[in-house]
């Protein structure tokens, strides 16, 4: 229980871009929406239960490799308009190992290894925890299909995605390199997402995943620090939102 509060507390400060986000669908009767890390779906779930879209075709195209997602998204995934997939998008087609935190799986968990290599990440979340009597049983590697955005795009016969969220603790880098069609043929007309990196190189990081994407067509729109994760660990991380060109305003 107490879990679940400190992961939705987090998330009130996490996705504030609603007000752009709803902009880009102001006058679209059909919608696409990719949510790529979905976990309990607080992301897509503003927009499924939004009024504004009541009487508009919108489809979910969902992502996220935590075994227990089939159970926390049971009352969604058998909707027509709902798509969940039990894979994780990545730069190629294959299998590939997962690490799954135990302890907290809203946070940390990944196909990248920063978190699971972070030592005071993991001993002050940890102590957080044990504080409130819950348990630290730590990270289980788990074999996962990956398959790349743009082959899932291709498979599907999808020619628009209005929003793409990726939230995937790291493995960004990965998944944007999987998408370099989609993105040089103008089809996603928003994203927001997470960037996550280790402090010392985070810079580095960012500017080079921002460089990429303007490159094809998608801008910083907006970007919000998330402190949460660069507490009592050496890691960094921030919220992004970019905007195909010809969407600015």
């Amino acid at each position: 229980m107490l879990k679940n509060i400190i992961y939705y507390l987090l998330n009130l400060s996490f996705h504030d871009f609603d007000k752009e986000l709803f902009k880009i669908l102001k006058n679209n009767n059909n919608i696409t929406i990719f949510d790529i890390g979905c976990f309990k779906g607080v992301f897509f779930k503003k927009f499924y239960n939004s009024r504004l879209f009541k009487n508009r075709k919108i489809k979910f195209h969902l992502f996220d490799i935590n075994p227990n997602v089939k159970k926390y998204l049971k009352d969604y995934i058998n909707k027509k308009n709902i798509f969940y997939k039990y894979l994780a998008l990545g730069n190629k087609n294959k299998i590939q190992n997962y690490n799954f935190n135990t302890s907290f799986e809203a946070s940390g968990s990944s196909m990248a290894n920063l978190y699971k290599n972070d030592k005071s990440w993991i001993l002050s979340r940890n102590l957080f925890l044990k504080f409130f009597f819950q348990k630290t049983s730590g990270y289980k590697k788990i074999k996962v299909p990956v398959c790349t955005f743009d082959s899932y795009v291709k498979k599907n016969r999808i020619k628009n995605i209005d929003i793409v969220k990726i939230d995937v603790d790291g493995s960004e880098e990965d998944v944007l390199m999987g998408m370099k069609n989609s993105l040089k043929k103008k089809i996603i007309k928003s994203m927001q997402l997470e960037i996550t990196g280790n402090k010392i190189n985070f810079q580095n990081k960012e500017k080079k995943i921002i460089k990429f994407l303007k490159k094809n067509n998608l801008y910083l729109k907006d970007s919000k620090k998330i402190i949460s994760v660069s507490l009592f660990s050496s890691l960094k991380c921030t919220e992004n939102l970019f905007i195909l060109k010809n969407k600015l305003s």
